[in-house]
């Protein structure tokens, strides 16, 4: 026979090759292969992110729709008591006094700030100010206009992000 004619040691050394390349030849198979799956893996997350990605931003764009319809409903509506307000005021050239404390204190309540007693102290609210009835209206309705504005955006970013945690997985 032809294995009897190669020494022992060589055929043992052989054997060993032969087992140490079907090893390493497995070892890179499974290596390979591992990484195929983690790419088809990872292609897998990619693909869900951006299914959850188009689904976020479509409730965005429904969000900002229903954001869109209720300034311009608010905006008609303003419009319209604005008109009212001053159609309504008994006479739109009637002069209104009101005391300077007043109108700084309501000035300070529009923009959200307190006034600082101490700055205050040496300004004398005695005197007044004159202002015609539809400003004095106006000026007010714009401001509940504006806080409801910010009411109603703080409405719908509240259900955005009700939407957004519905949406979530």
């Amino acid at each position: 026979m032809f294995l009897t004619l190669i020494p022992f040691p060589c055929r043992v050394l052989a054997l060993l090759a032969l087992a140490t390349a079907l090893t390493g030849f497995g070892y890179v198979k499974g290596l390979c292969h591992q990484q195929a799956l983690d790419a088809r893996a990872a292609l897998g997350q990619v693909e869900a992110a951006r299914r959850v990605e188009a689904h976020e931003a479509a409730i965005t764009n429904e969000a900002d729709a229903v954001h869109f319809q209720h300034v311009e409903a608010a905006r008609v509506v303003y419009q319209t008591v604005t008109k009212e307000v001053i159609r309504y005021a008994q006479d739109p050239g009637a002069v209104v006094r009101l005391d300077a404390g007043w109108v700084r204190d309501h000035d300070d309540a529009a923009l959200g700030v307190v006034s600082d007693p101490a700055g205050t102290a040496g300004r004398s609210d005695a005197g007044s100010t004159s202002v015609t009835a539809a400003d004095a209206l106006e000026t007010v309705t714009d401001n509940y206009a504006s806080c409801n504005a910010t009411r109603q955006q703080l409405i719908d970013l509240q259900n955005w992000v009700r939407a957004e945690m519905r949406a979530s997985p």
